[in-house]
């Protein structure tokens, strides 16, 4: 992960200043889920790996906007069933 500083006064998580982490951050959703619906299995799984170590406490929380993403782009609820978030965190290598 990009290890950044949040004392620096930039918002490094703030989508309207750095808005192409966000337009990336929909991107790799929307091919994450692409790729489950098509069960192609790749590089994916890093995407899974990272959700898990970045949203394990909050994952009931970050499944319910992917959730409504999912809903909204015409996708399957099936899909996320394919995907496990609720695990513990992964130990940092």
């Amino acid at each position: 992960m990009i290890g950044h500083s949040y004392n620096n006064g930039t918002y490094p998580d703030k989508t309207s200043y750095h808005h192409r982490r966000y337009q990336t951050a929909v991107k790799v959703v929307e091919y994450a889920l692409k790729s489950l619906q098509d069960d192609i299995y790749c590089d994916g799984e890093e995407v899974i790996k990272a959700l898990k170590q970045i949203y394990t406490d909050e994952a009931t929380y970050k499944m319910i906007k992917i959730k409504k993403y999912v809903n909204d782009n015409g996708y399957s609820n099936a899909i996320l069933s394919k995907v496990n978030i609720d695990t513990p965190k992964i130990p940092k290598s």
